[in-house]
């Protein structure tokens, strides 16, 4: 993005508070064209202003000011050729709730198609509708599944106005489509009248950009032509913010107190959502609290409003805003197969992905009744969905707040990409019918992807994965991913629960994802750098460390062994003396015992010590000190389900072993570990009886107390 270097400076300010100005950046014009209008310092003032009133306080010479009133706001803009002081005067003043130099916005559709002559043959993958029946519907190979919802949302008197969607974007074409006769507009905040189409003769992709995205949502339905919006019968209404001056000279650049004063109308008008396919870079994050945008959407969401905009077209990892700003659901979009769209932004912003490839769209000039259709990408398209949905579920349960609509829309996206939420797709696809359908019990959701889903596969203990002196309880569980309610991929993921002194349970982590294949062991701090650490084996028999990064994660692993599979392996404790932990390895064809010994930074010593036979099908356990006398030992589950302690000799070795007690072959995965903040060592197991988990708490010198359940579902 590169910035304007216009003639003067403006001063816009939404009033009630203080502010920082930001850095003022946006398209360039053409060499040959006029300049855009100034630049703009904005702020907004909660509370009636008058342009004398401001002229006094920004004491600055030559200001030109101007007031615009929006219910009980004042959004101001000072043209000046001081905007540094007009800044510093206005902040001072404490009466704005921002005060910043104007930034330019742009539309966000219409993305360049790739070069490549096979790209893509011009054909719509299910998202066309010649009958006005489906569209945006699961007959799509990964669609938005609008026709699921559209079955369950509230009809009947008002409730096609109980949740109006706001569309805030360039304008509608002079003659627009029959199919957005349902399109209410009601605002012209660039030019200051109630006529949201651009004049006559304008007709350039990037000026009637709002027609478009206003088919996404509302083109008329049941009417045997065309397309059907995603919320066809829904109140829409349209605020205006492209000036006319600028799209007769081919700027397409929308300014921030235009769009300020839009959404203040349209909560004012009684919106429910609005969406936003614009986009700009963002000023930097520690003034986003101070932003008079960011500050418009708070004062919006607050209201009840849902706020929704594009994350942008660019398809890098840059931040786009508004829709990086706090309180905004940012979407990113996918192809027809379900993947990232190849011009999709992605970044730590993203909540949420709906299509944005090859959009059906009514070409937003024509005048027919047999509207022309257009194919689009971009995210701008797929914004719209996203906010189509949102307003779906507003309709249905009136009182749900932004941040549960939110919820569900979220918590029911069809996981794509990574598992889990990643910077791609965010939570995943739109689903809107499963969204409306959890919106019922949006309260208790739960995010879906830091809920265990068994049965678990592996368990291990850490000493302390996340720092703060407790141990770890390491789960494998697997689920299973759905893309359109369709079974899709099963996913291995590896979960962290804290575990108290009590042996309770505490809040559920994701370490990581796609373990299937991978044998997980939990050595401690084996790299010798303060942090707990993790390993595993894959299929092939080669070993890895993943080095703790102290907060509960792992860092990259890195390979550190080969050909462990034939042996069974057994991190344990320091067993050779020498301050450095170790690994016991069995080896199965023979039941020999083997003892490698680590090096303290991430390695093994050179060569390996026998200590023991005939442990072939048993199971062992690094048990830390049971005890007492400051040295390691282990304990086994013998073949016929005996439980034995083996106390170490700190010399590579052990001595005679005492019986704990039988039967523990009904156990399918036991480990051991210091819980509490006792000395003792503990026991955790799962009984597939009834996937109970169950803790033995440690009372010293190898006994431990009666079973405690202290889980389900395991």
């Amino acid at each position: 993005m590169t910035t304007l270097t216009p003639r003067k400076s403006v001063v816009v300010v939404l009033a009630g508070g203080l502010v920082a100005a930001f850095a003022v950046t946006g398209p360039t014009p053409g060499a040959d064209a006029a300049p855009v209008e100034p630049v703009v310092v904005v702020a907004t003032a909660v509370g009636i202003v008058t342009e004398g009133e401001v002229a006094d306080q920004a004491a600055a010479d030559e200001a030109d000011v101007e007031v615009r009133t929006v219910a009980d706001t004042s959004v101001v803009t000072v043209e000046t050729t001081d905007p540094e002081a007009v800044i510093a005067e206005l902040s001072e003043s404490g009466d704005y709730l921002g005060v910043a130099l104007e930034r330019y916005y742009r539309p966000l559709g219409f993305a360049d198609p790739p070069n490549d002559p096979y790209y893509r043959n011009g054909t719509q993958w299910d998202l066309q509708n010649q009958q006005g029946d489906t569209a945006w519907t699961s007959s799509a190979q990964v669609g938005a599944r609008f026709a699921a919802a559209w079955t369950q949302m509230a009809t009947g008197a008002g409730a096609a106005e109980a949740a109006p969607i706001a569309i805030i974007d360039t304008g509608l074409p002079a003659s627009p489509s029959a199919q957005l006769a349902g399109v209410v507009g009601k605002y012209d905040a660039a030019d200051g009248d109630t006529n949201v189409h651009l004049p006559a003769g304008i007709s350039a992709l990037d000026a009637i950009h709002g027609g478009y995205v206003a088919s996404v949502i509302a083109a008329r339905a049941n009417d045997g032509i065309s397309i059907t919006g995603a919320a066809w019968d829904n109140a829409v209404y349209f605020y205006k913010v492209l000036e006319d001056v600028n799209a007769s000279r081919g700027h397409y650049v929308m300014l921030t107190s235009d769009i300020i004063v839009a959404m203040e109308r349209a909560v004012a008008d009684g919106a429910k959502v609005i969406n936003m396919s614009f986009g700009s870079d963002c000023p930097a994050q520690s003034q986003w609290s101070s932003d008079p945008l960011a500050v418009a959407i708070q004062r919006a969401v607050a209201a009840g409003v849902t706020v929704v905009a594009a994350a942008g077209n660019s398809g890098n990892g840059t931040i786009e805003c508004p829709a990086s700003l706090p309180g905004v659901i940012s979407v990113a979009a996918s192809d027809r197969d379900g993947t990232e769209a190849y011009f999709s932004q992605r970044n730590a912003y993203v909540d949420i992905t709906a299509p944005g490839e090859d959009i059906a769209a009514v070409s937003a000039y024509a005048a027919s009744t047999t509207a022309e259709i257009k194919l689009v990408d971009g995210t701008s398209f797929s914004s719209p969905l996203v906010a189509a949905a949102a307003a779906l579920i507003k309709r249905t349960y009136p009182k749900l707040t932004p941040a549960l609509i939110e919820r569900a829309l979220l918590y029911t996206a069809q996981d794509a990409g990574p598992y889990r939420r990643d910077d791609y797709f965010g939570y995943g696809i739109l689903d809107a019918g499963a969204a409306l359908a959890a919106a019922a019990n949006a309260a208790t959701l739960t995010d879906p992807y830091t809920t265990m889903v068994g049965p678990v596969r592996q368990l291990a203990m850490s000493p302390d994965m996340a720092g703060g002196g407790t141990a770890e309880l390491l789960v494998v569980d697997s689920t299973i991913a759905t893309l359109n309610g369709r079974p899709g991929a099963v996913y291995y993921k590896l979960m962290g629960y804290r575990v108290s002194s009590a042996g309770a349970l505490g809040t559920t982590v994701q370490i990581g994802a796609n373990w299937l294949g991978y044998t997980l062991y939990a050595p401690g701090d084996w790299n010798g750098d303060g942090r707990a650490d993790l390993m595993s084996r894959n299929s092939s028999g080669r070993l890895y460390l993943y080095p703790g990064n102290g907060s509960g994660g792992v860092q990259a692993a890195s390979q550190i062994g080969s050909a462990w599979s034939p042996f069974t392996v057994v991190p344990t404790a320091d067993l050779s003396g020498d301050g450095k932990r170790d690994i016991l390895a069995i080896q199965n064809s023979t039941g020999d015992l083997y003892l490698y010994r680590g090096d303290g930074k991430g390695g093994f010593l050179s060569g390996r010590v026998k200590c023991g036979s005939g442990w072939r099908g048993w199971r062992l356990y690094a048990a830390g000190d049971i005890t007492g006398d400051g040295r390691a030992d282990i304990v086994g589950i013998s073949p016929d389900g005996t439980l034995y302690q083996y106390p170490g000799n700190g010399r590579s070795g052990f001595s005679g072993r005492t019986r704990i007690g039988g039967g523990w072959n009904m156990y399918d995965m036991v480990v051991m570990g210091r819980f509490g903040s006792d000395s003792y060592v503990d026991i955790v197991a799962i009984d597939p009886a009834d996937s109970g988990l169950y803790y033995y708490r440690g009372t010293g010198h190898g006994k431990f107390a009666a079973r405690a359940k202290i889980g389900s579902g395991f």
